[in-house]
C-alpha cells in the first residue's frame, strides 16, 4: 500500500532539516500532519509550528495500463513573533525557512517514497500582524502512479 503523500512530504522535510540557527533547528519546531490546529495549541511551547495537509483530493488521469495522480500538499510554517525578535528578524527567518524547504524539495523531488515527482508550485506569505504571527504556506505538487 502506498504511503500518504502528505506524510511523505512532512517526513522528508523534517528529516532533511539542516538549519542550525537559534530557534530554527528541527527540534525547535512543532511538526504536525493533518488539519490546521487551533491557535491556542499550535505552538506547544515552541515559536515555530509546521503543519502539513492536503489542498486537493488526488486527481487521476487514466490510461489502459495505469493511472497517474497528483495531489497538492500544503506546508504551513507559522512563526510566533516573540518580544525579543523584531518583525525584520522574523522576515529574515522566513527567508531561511523558504530557502531550506526549497532546497530539501529540490534535492529529493524524484526520490521520495512512492512519489514520482514533487515540486514547489507556490509560496504565499499569509502574515497576521495583529496576532504577531508570520505565516508562510508552500503548495507542493505530488505526482505518482495509482
Amino acid at each position: 500500500m502506498m504511503q500518504d503523500p502528505v506524510k511523505t512530504v512532512k517526513d522528508i522535510i523534517e528529516d532533511g532539516w539542516e538549519l542550525t540557527d537559534a530557534g530554527l533547528k528541527a527540534t525547535d519546531i512543532t511538526w504536525r500532519q493533518g488539519a490546521p490546529e487551533d491557535m491556542t495549541t499550535r505552538f506547544m511551547a515552541k515559536t515555530i509550528s509546521a503543519e502539513f495537509s492536503f489542498l486537493t483530493i488526488p486527481k487521476d488521469k487514466r490510461s489502459l495500463v495505469r493511472a497517474r495522480a497528483h495531489m497538492i500538499v500544503t506546508a504551513d510554517f507559522w512563526m510566533l513573533v516573540t518580544p525579543d525578535k523584531t518583525s525584520d528578524d522574523m522576515h529574515a527567518d522566513r527567508r531561511k525557512i523558504i530557502d531550506e524547504v526549497e532546497e530539501i524539495i529540490a534535492a529529493n523531488e524524484r526520490i521520495m517514497t512512492d512519489l514520482d515527482l514533487v515540486y514547489v508550485a507556490a509560496i504565499r506569505n499569509l502574515d497576521r500582524e495583529s496576532d504577531r504571527i508570520v505565516r508562510t504556506q508552500f503548495e507542493l505538487v505530488c505526482l505518482y502512479q495509482t
